[in-house]
């Protein structure tokens, strides 16, 4: 998964991205203004997967257990003069499965 993630991202190809001088700025008052200036942006980035597995209670002598796959991608824009981050991350079900006990004959809370 890690790997196909990872290529997913090395093949996204350039994209031209059109941003107006005053924007580059970077004062509020000059935002938007201007002509454009053409940039090309290229993407990379990194992958971290994780299994996590999970055991909580599901009633009377019952067990519910989770394996969840936890992806973390750091996304790199590459702006000339302006590089930007993002971390993207997200959890996958992979497993969920319910184990059952002996049922008591009796049940009784006490205080």
């Amino acid at each position: 998964m890690t790997t196909s993630i990872q290529k997913k991202i090395s093949c996204m190809p350039k994209k031209d991205l059109s941003i107006p001088i005053g924007t580059l700025t970077g004062t509020e008052i000059l935002n938007g203004k201007g002509p454009n200036i053409s940039l090309k942006v290229s993407l990379s980035g990194s992958v971290l997967t994780n299994f996590r597995s999970i055991f909580e209670s599901a009633g009377i002598n019952q067990t519910k257990h989770q394996i969840y796959l936890d992806i973390r991608t750091e996304i790199f824009a590459l702006i000339p003069g302006f590089p930007a981050t993002t971390d993207v991350s997200t959890s996958i079900l992979i497993a969920e499965s319910i184990f059952m006990g002996d049922v008591p004959t009796t049940f009784a809370k006490l205080s």
